[in-house]
C-alpha cells in the first residue's frame, strides 16, 4: 500500500505492483476507504517538495567542490574521462528522472 502524494491526488492511497517504481509496471488500484487527515495532505506534500530542494542542492554543491577542487589536480586524459562520466551520469539521472514524471502522471 503507498499513498499518492501528486497534486492531482494528495493523501490517497493505492495498492500497487512490488516492481511499481522500480520498473515499467503501471499497475495500482484506488483504495478510497481510507483518506489521509487534512493536516497530513497540506504538509506531507510540502516536505517531499523539500526534501526534493535538498537533494537538488545537495547535487549542485558536491558539482561545485569538485569542479573547484578536484578537476583541477587532474591531468587532461583524467579530464576528458571524468567529463564523459559526468555526461553519461546525467543522461541516466535524466532518463529516470522523466520516467518517474511518466509515473506521477498516472496518479
Amino acid at each position: 500500500m503507498q499513498t499518492s502524494w501528486s497534486d492531482r491526488n494528495p493523501g490517497r492511497r493505492f495498492w500497487s505492483c512490488p516492481h511499481y517504481e522500480a520498473t515499467n509496471c503501471n499497475f495500482f488500484r484506488w483504495r478510497d476507504k481510507e483518506r489521509v487527515d487534512e493536516r497530513s495532505r497540506f504538509i506531507l506534500p510540502k516536505l517531499v517538495n523539500r526534501i526534493k530542494e535538498l537533494a537538488e542542492n545537495y547535487e549542485r554543491v558536491k558539482m561545485q567542490y569538485w569542479n573547484r577542487l578536484i578537476i583541477p589536480t587532474l591531468n587532461s586524459q583524467n579530464k576528458r574521462e571524468f567529463l564523459w562520466m559526468k555526461v553519461k551520469v546525467f543522461e541516466i539521472v535524466m532518463k529516470i528522472s522523466t520516467s518517474i514524471k511518466r509515473r506521477r502522471v498516472v496518479m
